[in-house]
């Protein structure tokens, strides 16, 4: 009997949600008889033929949130000045720096989180201590080609604006949003439980306007896609890929 491919990685504990599989599966990382499946809808009979190619020890879980969508709309970026804002640990850093950018901004209000190993690439810039609304081009070697962006606790639409400064002409980036982040105090009080969003319409419809918010600050939206991988607590987040206008 086949099964699905989702389902199969899954019941062989190589991944442990629908996302995660569907991520490792757009992201060209699962083989069946040695051959790659990459495509969702897969049928396959063998459990025991499948395994995971060249699947790396992530820095952070966030990697896994968005490395599949590099693929999945062919984004490339190779020798491309970019910027990660909100680096923490590293995730989207490990992510970008595989994906052959020439350089990584690091930008985050913490200090010392970011991965040792992270810390002595000279590929990587690290500005700690900075809020990214108070960070200046003048303080930046080159203007970003290319961004990601996963903050927590404060609203996408307050650090756009400043990445928008930040940012040569026609510059695309990706950004982590977080819809339980997005909705006010009032609302969050009723639709929170234990900080995880469960109501779905109410989930696209934070979406959907920070989306309609999107030219005011200067970006076009050319996809969205459920990030790749729930956050922590089991939030679904959205990626939005985004292009300078």
């Amino acid at each position: 009997m086949k099964i699905n491919i989702l389902k199969a990685l899954l019941e062989s504990g190589l991944a442990q949600s629908e996302q995660e599989a569907r991520g490792l599966v757009l992201s060209g990382k699962v083989m069946s008889h040695d051959k790659m499946i990459d495509k969702p809808g897969t049928l396959i009979s063998d459990l025991s033929s499948l395994r995971l190619r060249n699947h790396k020890t992530d820095i952070a879980r966030s990697a896994a949130k968005i490395r599949p969508a590099f693929s999945h709309w062919n984004i490339e970026i190779q020798n491309k000045i970019t910027m990660d804002v909100g680096s923490s640990t590293g995730g989207f850093v490990q992510v970008l720096l595989e994906n052959n950018a020439r350089t990584v901004f690091a930008v985050d209000v913490g200090y010392g989180l970011l991965n040792p190993a992270l810390r002595k690439s000279e590929q990587v810039i690290i500005l700690e201590r900075t809020r990214i609304e108070d960070l200046t081009i003048e303080q930046l070697p080159a203007s970003v080609e290319f961004f990601t962006v996963d903050v927590s606790f404060t609203s996408l639409m307050k650090v756009l604006p400043n990445i928008h400064t930040l940012c040569s002409n026609n510059a695309r980036g990706l950004a982590l949003l977080k819809p339980q982040f997005e909705i006010s105090r009032e609302l969050a009080v009723n639709a929170l439980q234990n900080g995880i969003l469960t109501d779905q319409n109410l989930r696209e419809e934070v979406i959907l306007k920070i989306i309609e918010q999107l030219p005011s600050v200067g970006f076009t939206l050319l996809n969205r896609h459920a990030a790749f991988l729930a956050g922590t607590k089991g939030n679904l987040e959205e990626i939005l890929y985004l292009q300078k206008n």
